[in-house]
């Protein structure tokens, strides 16, 4: 069935001042959207609820749309196949962060009172942003137990974020084999059940404090990357640990939605071939919207991708002028979501929900565990 989506018919007989007010009439004069231009409906059966190594394949056996953004042709093909859409000189930019385990419950014995926590970002040492699922369980400056080599303790209300706690973690050692032992990932309500954290790793990780999966990366396979090399494609990677993220969003005006700050890093030898790359008119492609996200914000007035460690919360969505990015490799996203926002931001909105019509017919599998899209 074809995505119902409303589109502006007859505009010839709009004045211009007309328009104006239409595009601009909300009171703060921000560009209003309507979320609903991104909304559709997935079929359940679409949702990929486990990882595809459970049914015998390999995490490079996805299916992959290629999208061109200038004639809006899709292509019908293989991950595998990647190497087919670049040329020598390309550079594929990944992001390294390792998930952890996010999700502890811990018990106050003398109140016998239990709260469960889930980690969104580390803002000191060992103190987290964090949701707390039971809040009426709260307890301030009280140690919560979760083993005997760990335990938390909820320090106070975020003024960072609305409705996240500050809580510092008690342990010893590191943390990520501490969460291996005693936490649990982040569960999306749609998967068949709770999965072991290394199907939420990509393969390349090595920098603990991704809460939840960079899953346009999880096709990269060693092999993947090798190939891609000897055929003179650079591969080089970035950081950026990702917080919580809303499902969708909320407000009715596209504009209106506002990310959480996420902390990034990229080395100046990253910059430098990024910064290589776009002066010898190659191609820089963006593995995922942490990718995008991290080398957007980074990016100065002249054009110049900068070396360093920040914090960004930038949020975008169709109108955004891109300067670093060439090509995007990214999955397949839930409606009115702030991923399918970037990525109808690269391409445009007609572009991407046809796109999206195309992969539901052709019974492409969504979500972080499913398959992905090339817009090139």
């Amino acid at each position: 069935m074809p995505l119902q989506r409303k589109k502006l018919k007859n505009i010839d007989f709009f004045s211009t001042k007309w328009l104006i007010f239409l595009l601009y009439s909300n009171t703060k004069g921000r560009l209003f959207m309507k979320v609903e231009d991104l909304d559709f409906k997935l079929p359940a059966h679409l949702f990929a609820r486990k990882p595809r190594e459970l049914n015998g394949q390999h995490r490079n056996d996805s299916k992959m749309l290629v999208i061109k953004r200038e004639t809006k042709e899709f292509t019908d093909d293989n991950f595998k196949n990647i190497i087919n859409y670049l040329q020598k000189g390309d550079l594929v930019i990944l992001n390294n962060s390792k998930t952890i385990n996010a999700v502890f419950r811990g018990r106050d014995f003398e109140s016998k009172r239990i709260a469960d926590i889930t980690l969104c970002r580390e803002i000191d040492e060992k103190v987290w942003l964090a949701s707390i699922q039971n809040e009426n369980n709260i307890l301030y400056n009280v140690n919560f137990i979760v083993s005997n080599e760990l335990s938390f303790t909820i320090l106070k209300k975020s003024d960072r974020i609305p409705g996240y706690y500050e809580i510092k973690l008690n342990f010893q050692g590191d943390l990520l084999d501490i969460s291996d032992k005693y936490g649990r990932p982040i569960i999306s309500n749609y998967t068949e059940k709770p999965w072991d954290i290394e199907y939420y790793r990509n393969e390349y990780s090595t920098k603990p404090g991704s809460v939840e999966l960079p899953a346009a990366g999880r096709h990269f396979t060693q092999e993947i990357i090798t190939k891609l090399k000897e055929n003179g494609i650079g591969v080089e990677y970035i950081t950026l640990h990702t917080g919580l993220s809303s499902l969708e969003i909320e407000s009715d005006n596209l504009a209106d939605h506002r990310m959480y700050e996420e902390w990034f890093s990229i080395s100046k030898d990253v910059a430098d071939k990024i910064n290589q790359t776009k002066k010898m008119g190659n191609k820089v492609i963006a593995v995922g919207t942490t990718v995008t996200r991290t080398l957007e914000s980074s990016v100065d007035n002249d054009g110049q991708v900068k070396a360093g460690e920040n914090l960004t919360d930038l949020y975008i969505y169709p109108g955004f002028k891109f300067k670093v990015i060439d090509a995007l490799i990214t999955n397949f996203h839930g409606p009115r979501s702030s991923r399918i926002a970037l990525a109808a931001a690269f391409s445009n909105i007609d572009t991407i929900m046809d796109a999206y019509e195309f992969a539901i017919q052709n019974e492409y599998l969504f979500y972080e565990f499913g398959d992905t899209t090339f817009i090139i």
